[in-house]
């Protein structure tokens, strides 16, 4: 995760953690507890009007994380899935995911066999699962060898339906910078199903051929409008809506 854009820069270790950091984790006897944590994305319940990302690591922890529970003694982590290489998921009950102030998603924990545990944010455990589903080096980020930059952001579906530009929501939205090649950047807008990425691609065509959109300045980078000038071509790719973009 060091060698990844999105988390590397965040991730230094810390010799001493505040016990509230670790949340449920709390009561796991461990050698050692390393706790990264950043800004995440936005969150109007929040205080401080975002989430607080957090990866916790536990050294030679001891127990079983279906013994965390949840008030009532609900069950907060359903029975392990073991990845390919022997690494088991712990998944989140709808317990864990509804937690008060919890992150979105839940949280998931990973053990691995020389007793370490590593708990993420539900939102982030697509890619920890794709890196730590392999032996040896984990897979190279999803992107192409030419992006420079890369900020990816989570929409909140009322927001995003009362900007007026968007009839169906995307879950989350992708800005990447290439340093080279036959285009600048690209946005991509992720979708819960193939079907509503299709309409919203139906949608977007529709509003960008409105005399009122289309100015240079709409490249839909740092709000919720969807670019329209500067799109070279837009394809569909399952549940992804991908604009190619140039400056």
């Amino acid at each position: 995760m060091r060698r990844t854009r999105i988390y590397g820069p965040y991730f230094s270790t810390r010799d001493r953690v505040e016990m509230d950091h670790l949340g449920d984790l709390q009561a796991v006897r461990a050698a050692s507890a390393e706790v990264y944590e950043w800004e995440g994305p936005p969150r109007q319940s929040s205080s401080s009007g975002h989430e607080t990302s957090r990866v916790v690591v536990l050294r030679q922890a001891f127990g079983d994380p279906r013994a965390i529970k949840g008030e009532g003694g609900v069950d907060r982590y359903f029975a392990p899935a073991t990845l390919p290489n022997g690494v088991l998921e712990f998944a989140p009950t709808k317990a864990n995911v509804d937690t008060v102030f919890g992150p979105t998603g839940g949280k998931v924990i990973y053990t691995f066999a020389d007793g370490t545990w590593v708990q993420v944010d539900g939102w982030m455990s697509q890619r920890f699962h794709a890196a730590f589903s392999v032996a040896g080096s984990p897979p190279l980020p999803p992107w192409a060898p030419g992006v420079a930059w890369e900020v990816c952001a989570l929409f909140d579906p009322k927001e995003t339906i009362r900007s007026g530009v968007w009839g169906v929501a995307p879950q989350r939205g992708v800005l990447r910078f290439f340093a080279g090649g036959a285009q600048d950047g690209e946005m991509v807008y992720r979708f819960a199903t193939p079907d509503l990425a299709a309409r919203a691609a139906a949608e977007q065509r529709a509003r960008c051929s409105q005399p009122a959109f289309g100015e240079p300045h709409d490249k839909g980078i740092f709000s919720l409008t969807p670019p329209c000038t500067g799109v070279v071509s837009t394809s569909l790719d399952g549940p992804m809506l991908r604009y190619v973009l140039r400056f």
